[in-house]
């Protein structure tokens, strides 16, 4: 069974040759304050490059976060002037609409009475005309005035 050194060092996947150094010289006989000390600044320098990179990271991550939050609301705002503009010709088309409908109905309603007032005066005028019977169609040739006389003196 490992003992509980064994088991917190081993998991550590990465190599470092301080922490090893450290350790084999803390297990080891003969280790000096001055050996300590030196393997306490290494880890300290080490931690300090390790906090700058993941600041230098996150720093970064910020940055590009910022930039796409910005052309997100860049977007989300030339979408909303779009929607704008959108709607507010549909609420002018809607409006023209509303009056072309009732112009149509208008002209529909005067299209009706027209066509009433056409039908009864076709019909009217075909009152005053004359049905000949026994006379066929095309005999008058040029002149009607000269046919009716000859044919009323013929006739009568």
């Amino acid at each position: 069974m490992p003992n509980r050194k064994q088991e917190k060092s081993a998991p550590s996947g990465d190599a470092n040759p301080v922490a090893d150094q450290a350790n084999a010289s803390a297990t080891g006989p003969g280790v000096t304050t001055s050996d300590l000390l030196r393997a306490i600044e290494s880890l300290k320098s080490e931690l300090k490059e390790d906090n700058e990179k993941l600041r230098s990271n996150i720093n970064t991550m910020q940055l590009e976060l910022s930039n796409k939050l910005d052309t997100v609301t860049e977007d989300i705002q030339d979408l909303k002037e779009r929607m704008g503009t959108a709607e507010t010709r549909v609420s002018e088309v809607e409006d023209v609409t509303l009056v072309l409908t009732e112009a149509l109905s208008e002209c529909l309603k005067r299209q009706r009475n027209l066509q009433s007032k056409v039908t009864d005066l076709e019909s009217r005028s075909r009152r005053n005309n004359i049905r000949l019977f026994g006379v066929g169609e095309g005999e008058e040739n040029t002149s009607v005035m000269q046919f009716m006389a000859d044919f009323l003196q013929r006739e009568f």
